[in-house]
């Protein structure tokens, strides 16, 4: 066959196309690299933006509260200047969705939005952790009664008098995730990714899009197909408490197009 100069031809035909096909290969093959890795930055920059955001409102809500049990105004939840109060300012807070001013046995009746009557929270362990041992607490994720959707609470001490210690009930801030489906919705994910919020148990209260059921990824930071079919590469970020526990998980999983699966 190299004896001719048409074997010759075809041999060095051959090893162009050969060469051509693997250069083709390998530039896909480092194409989908970056792409992965690409998807995971994404999926990270989010959780990671979420965690932030929540860490900043955690941060500025004990502020915001310190402030507000110090005022005269709520030192007596069971007063109408107290609910006056309240309802007045609650709309000048963007940020919560709701402020409460429950009495030390528990009972709401001073709150930012109208009640259809008395709502006793004694059972909400933050509040009453707030009034027993003197000291800002927070609800993690749950579902919120006065608001009737899945907020994070906040709460601290009212004091009668500050010098005395006497304690009147608690001030209580709700925040709702509204700015968090904002996050998610302004960071153009690629069709069908998916995103939770899980509360300190592991279990979903929150998904975009909304609606979407929860499905616990067996890996994180890798591809992994869920029982919908798709493929998506996860990441998770968990944001703390002040006492060091996990208050709450941002899970957000990016869909990753066929052609780019090893």
């Amino acid at each position: 066959m190299f004896n001719t100069l048409v074997g010759r031809l075809y041999f060095l035909s051959g090893l162009v196309v050969a060469s051509f096909y693997l250069f083709i290969y390998l530039s896909f093959d480092y194409s989908r690299v970056i792409v992965k890795d690409e998807l995971l930055k994404a999926a990270q920059l989010v959780s990671h933006q979420a965690v932030e955001n929540q860490e900043h409102l955690v941060e500025s809500t004990e502020a915001f509260l310190t402030s507000l049990a110090s005022l005269p105004q709520i030192q007596n939840p069971d007063s109408e200047l107290c609910r006056e109060f309240v309802s007045n300012i609650t709309p000048l807070f963007e940020r919560y969705v709701n402020i409460g001013v429950p009495n030390k046995q528990g009972i709401l009746t001073c709150n930012g939005t109208e009640l259809s009557s008395p709502i006793n929270v004694n059972d909400r362990e933050y509040i009453s952790k707030a009034i027993t041992e003197h000291r800002f607490t927070t609800s993690g994720l749950h579902f919120d009664r006065a608001i009737g959707a899945p907020a994070i609470n906040f709460a601290y001490p009212v004091k009668i008098e500050l010098h005395t210690g006497e304690i009147a009930g608690a001030a209580v801030a709700v925040v709702s995730l509204d700015w968090w489906s904002t996050l998610l919705n302004s960071s153009k994910l690629p069709d069908q990714s998916v995103a939770y919020v899980l509360d300190s148990e592991g279990n979903a209260l929150a998904s975009f899009p909304d609606g979407v059921e929860f499905e616990q990824p067996s890996s994180f930071d890798s591809i992994w197909k869920g029982s919908d079919g798709v493929n998506r590469v996860f990441t998770q970020h968990q944001a703390f408490g002040s006492d060091g526990l996990v208050l709450l998980s941002f899970i957000t999983g990016v869909a990753v197009d066929e052609p780019f699966l090893a």
